[in-house]
């Protein structure tokens, strides 16, 4: 992996020396934030999985980065979640302005579009149109934005566990299929192997809601790094808050064994691919051991 740290996806933006006061500390600010880098790692290990060049590679990793540090950014915001800390850190509307987040924002996704659609240079016109058409499915009204109003709306709608799902899979999921599926694509991975990858981006993307909802109910905020308990005081969708946390634990198993069954799937159609893949579900396995076995953290 070329970078480690947020701080090292500052040399992927555009010159910052002209840039207002504000913004530029905003910027800097949310990408000194520590972060695990995940779905920036694991866009990378599908590239490599595929052979792809270095430079198509980094670029899809940095710019789906960029795209879920801007979700942050603005998932925090008081109209949104109004939160006040994030990784561990006051959140950056607390401390540049609400004005100066939104713009930082918006910042950050122009800049990973532009890097998306530099590492579509060159491709196939029908593997163009079909990165293209992932990536507005996945980030516009049929995903991410989408997710996010159904998110902020949970309390007009039916609540029940498969609006919860529902949202889960516009918003995390989404997310995911970009770090899967777009390098498989512009990777030339086969139907088969593109179609797992999709199923798994689904199940992963509702499994880490679920762990982030278990989170919420279980563990503090020196753990997490953000509130916590906040989604049954806002109305906003919860599997542990609506179904109890026996169940919603029960759930994160059957989904964690089914990513497996996935995994295995992808490794047994090609011998030596896939093996980032299978080391992403160990990591995400050993990050939820915790909340499997229901344990209250302080």
């Amino acid at each position: 992996m070329p970078f480690q740290t947020l701080t090292q996806l500052k040399a992927l933006l555009p010159d910052l020396s002209r840039s207002e006061r504000h913004l530029r500390d905003a910027l800097l600010y949310v990408l000194e934030t520590q972060g695990s880098l995940s779905r920036a790692r694991l866009a990378y290990s599908v590239g490599c999985e595929l052979e792809l060049p270095e430079h198509r590679r980094i670029c899809l990793a940095a710019g789906i980065e960029f795209f879920h540090v801007a979700s942050l950014l603005l998932d925090d915001l008081p109209c949104m979640d109004d939160a006040d800390t994030r990784r561990g850190r006051m959140c950056a509307h607390r401390r540049f302005g609400e004005s100066s987040a939104i713009l930082a924002a918006l910042a950050l996704i122009n800049r990973a579009y532009a890097l998306l659609f530099e590492s579509f240079v060159g491709l196939e016109h029908a593997s163009l149109r079909e990165a293209n058409h992932l990536a507005d499915d996945c980030l516009g009204l049929a995903g991410i934005v989408n997710g996010q109003a159904l998110d902020l709306n949970f309390q007009d709608g039916s609540r029940d566990a498969d609006a919860v799902v529902r949202v889960a899979l516009l918003k995390t999921g989404a997310l995911f299929r970009l770090c899967l599926v777009l390098p498989a694509i512009v990777g030339n991975a086969s139907r088969y192997e593109k179609m797992h990858l999709s199923r798994l981006a689904d199940v992963w993307g509702v499994a880490y809601q679920v762990a982030d909802d278990l989170k919420d109910v279980l563990q503090g905020a020196l753990v997490t790094g953000k509130n916590v308990q906040q989604d049954e005081t806002l109305g906003r969708p919860n599997l542990a808050v609506l179904l109890g946390v026996e169940k919603a634990t029960g759930e994160l198993g059957r989904l964690l064994g089914e990513a497996d069954g996935i995994v295995r799937a992808l490794s047994d159609s090609e011998a030596d691919r896939w093996v980032g893949i299978a080391l992403f579900q160990k990591e995400f396995l050993t990050k939820v051991e915790p909340l499997l076995a229901k344990q209250e953290v302080a």
